[in-house]
């Protein structure tokens, strides 16, 4: 999710991964005024091999304050599930325009 215009550093960011898209990495941007209703974690999230769930907890500068596991199924099921709905919004990036 970005926000939009994009910042200096997700222009950056867009350029860098046109690399690793030409070699097949699958990329996506949903612009965040497109999510207000879909439900989403709190915090920075990632869904480790489908059953681990681990959340990035920043303070307001960014700096990671702490990192939260949990393998608790019912977390886990809405976080992929979070990302699928996202995902599935979002514009692929060869046809999203910076």
């Amino acid at each position: 999710m970005v926000s939009e215009p994009l910042s200096e550093y997700h222009r950056f960011a867009y350029i860098f991964a046109g690399p690793g898209v030409a070699a097949g990495e699958q990329m996506r941007y949903l612009p965040r005024r497109l999510v207000s209703a879909v439900p989403l974690p709190g915090n920075d999230c990632f869904v480790l091999d489908g059953q681990l769930a681990m959340f990035n907890v920043l303070d307001g500068n960014n700096n990671r304050v702490d990192v939260q596991l949990t393998d608790n199924p019912d977390v886990v099921k809405f976080c992929r599930d979070s990302f699928e709905a996202a995902w599935m919004m979002a514009t692929p990036y060869p046809q999203y325009q910076v």
